[in-house]
């Protein structure tokens, strides 16, 4: 699937990615959990993203998945499932 979804991810997803801004005053407008999902062996960029998300967002969750990287969904998917639904079972989405 990852091949099959190369060429609309670098042509389309990660041009809109380097587009889209974010930052620190952004952050005012977030009020919901948030969860940071990382690989143990993540590389330094990954590792600095989630420091600089917790110091933006005082409600932010880790997760933080042993024996793999940057793929983790692909490499442990379970834990990482198992992850995120334990997150959803804490905070569950409230309809308005």
């Amino acid at each position: 699937q990852a091949i099959t979804d190369a060429d609309p991810f670098c042509g389309v997803d990660l041009p809109a990615l380097s587009a889209w801004e974010f930052g620190s005053e952004d952050t005012a407008a977030v009020s919901q959990p948030v969860l940071s999902v990382l690989g143990a062996e993540s590389e330094r960029l990954f590792v600095d993203g989630a420091a600089l998300l917790r110091s933006w967002l005082p409600q932010v969750e880790d997760l933080t998945v042993e024996g793999v990287g940057h793929l983790l969904q692909i490499q442990r998917a379970e834990p990482v499932a198992r992850g995120i639904a334990e997150f959803f079972d804490r905070h569950p989405i409230a309809a308005d």
